[in-house]
């Protein structure tokens, strides 16, 4: 697992993600108590949780996913990470149960 801060992820959980106009089915979004990080497209994406304005479940047309509202001026606005292809939410409870035991809240 990754680390922040000499802090070693809780979990990581692999799926696909939509960054702006950009889609990729390749990404991993790691979960710490202070931040969360999404990995794809090259880039790291890393969430302090003091910069985490709300975590929600986003429905896609095919897919339901996490979308991240951020406070990071420098990270574009539209950042969804998705966790499951064909509408099934059994992933995206998974996701959420694991967020909600870091301390995060995950709005359905």
């Amino acid at each position: 697992m990754t680390m922040i801060n000499d802090e070693e992820a809780v979990f990581s959980q692999n799926g696909g993600a939509r960054i702006d106009s950009w889609n990729t089915s390749y990404a991993t979004l790691s979960g710490y108590r202070t931040a969360l990080r999404l990995t794809c497209l090259n880039q790291d994406y890393v969430f302090p949780v003091s910069k985490i304005v709300s975590l929600r479940r986003h429905r896609g047309l095919f897919s339901i996913g996490l979308r991240i509202d951020h406070s990071v001026p420098l990270y574009p606005g539209y950042i969804v990470f998705w966790v499951s292809l064909a509408l099934r939410s059994s992933p995206f409870a998974l996701l959420k149960e694991r967020l909600e035991a870091l301390g995060y809240e995950v709005q359905e």
